[in-house]
């Protein structure tokens, strides 16, 4: 229910397309995309380049607000799973609020119009990367 929320909040009220309209003039820091398989060879050769493939082709998405909106949350869910994931193997089965706070931050940074997409996805991965060494 939390997220369905935040789905229609991001949707209606912070409008993604907005972010999508402000690449290049209001945020800088724009990820370039292009298909084809020199633009991906050429991020496969720096470091952190898959990320920054990731994050160009995904942030096309906020050009369609719902589509936008609905990236935005997808990437709030999987921050709060992997989260709560980690709680529990720490030992704390039982569900908290605390597995909700990187989720309820990143719906606050997109309040404010700002685009902190490869942020998120590098945390995810660590985060996964982190479950993945803890279980072996």
């Amino acid at each position: 229910m939390f997220f369905l929320l935040c789905y229609l909040y991001i949707w209606l009220f912070v409008e993604p397309h907005l972010i999508y309209h402000g690449f290049g003039t209001i945020i800088l820091d724009v990820p370039l995309f292009s298909t084809g398989w020199q633009f991906l060879r050429d991020s496969l050769g720096i470091p952190g380049g898959l990320v920054i493939y990731a994050y160009g082709f995904l942030s096309q998405l906020y050009y369609y607000s719902w589509l936008g909106a609905l990236l935005v949350v997808l990437v709030a869910l999987c921050l709060c799973e992997l989260s709560k994931q980690h709680y529990i193997y720490a030992g704390h089965p039982r569900s908290t609020i605390l597995h909700y706070f990187p989720a309820i931050m990143i719906l606050l940074i997109y309040n404010h119009y700002d685009h902190p997409l490869a942020a998120c996805l590098t945390l995810s991965i660590g985060l996964l990367f982190s479950l993945v060494l803890e279980s072996v």
